[in-house]
């Protein structure tokens, strides 16, 4: 399980440009400088975080896709270089993970766990003490005589794409404001006036919370299961968000905060769209020479 972690982590290290926005509705080429890029009819995911308009400035599923397979391809090279047959599992880059920017939103979820995440099914894995997994993740320093790189194949293989790829200054700027918009939604009159009436229909539901946060603080997530109670609060707060348009008022909020910083910062997204766009076309050359 330790290895499933490892290998999930290095999958999201290369994905995110901007952080809890992993939309798809930015174009492959760069839209001119005065012109934002328009959303696609039909993004790779739903949810609130991936409808916000920073979305727009993340990589595509096709483009995450190829990112993807470059991955891969080094990875499954390293391992050929050992004489071992390797084919790394292919990883959907639009799985549906809950998106909780705003809190738990999902009624089913709340039902079936709570607070709690979904389970994730994970990658395959490979069983532990394997020569595979050895040189996979590094937990050997050699091989037949062959030094391993520094935390196996699959990490010196996303090291060595990374440090190909041109990731500047563009995508702080991105960070910064889905950062920065967040924390402006949040203390900002509108939300906290959704906030107080999220409150009161929780108080005529018997649970006695402030805020949607102080209601998840009152759990553990550290406990493998939710509670009884725990189910039953999160599946009021779901009901009372809905009811009370908690979740549509913070996302309002925070769009109209975004598109501002938009418009403020309009070169150096663009120049994060263009730097998508070549790192990208470094991927698919790394395809081509392993094929």
């Amino acid at each position: 399980m330790h290895q499933a972690k490892r290998w999930g982590a290095t999958t999201a290290l290369l994905l995110i440009a901007v952080p809890a926005c992993t939309s798809t509705s930015a174009p492959s080429d760069p839209p001119a400088a005065s012109k934002p890029p328009t959303p696609a009819t039909s993004p790779d995911r739903s949810g609130f975080t991936f409808d916000l308009p920073i979305a727009r400035y993340s990589y595509t599923e096709k483009q995450r896709t190829a990112i993807e397979s470059a991955k891969n391809s080094l990875t499954d090279a390293c391992m050929s270089s050992f004489g071992i047959e390797y084919r790394s599992p292919e990883t959907n880059v639009s799985l549906n993970s809950s998106d909780r920017r705003y809190g738990l939103s999902n009624a089913t979820e709340a039902r079936q766990y709570g607070y709690h995440l979904p389970p994730d099914p994970g990658p395959a894995e490979i069983p532990d003490g394997s020569v595979k997994l050895n040189i996979l993740f590094g937990q050997i320093k050699q091989h037949k005589g062959k030094e391993v790189p520094h935390n196996g194949c699959r990490g010196s293989s996303v090291a060595e794409l990374n440090g190909k790829f041109t990731n500047g200054k563009e995508r702080d700027t991105a960070r910064e404001i889905s950062v920065v918009s967040y924390e402006k939604a949040r203390t900002d009159s509108r939300v906290t006036m959704a906030t107080r009436s999220w409150s009161r229909c929780m108080s005529k539901l018997d649970f006695s919370y402030a805020s949607p946060q102080e209601a998840l603080s009152d759990f553990s997530l550290e406990n493998p299961t939710a509670s009884v109670k725990e189910i039953k609060t999160a599946t009021a707060d779901v009901e009372c968000k809905k009811k009370t348009e908690f979740l549509q008022s913070w996302f309002s909020v925070e769009s109209e905060i975004q598109e501002k910083m938009i418009r403020e910062n309009r070169a150096a997204l663009n120049d994060l769209l263009e730097n998508h766009a070549q790192n990208v076309k470094i991927a698919q050359s790394v395809i081509a020479d392993s094929r």
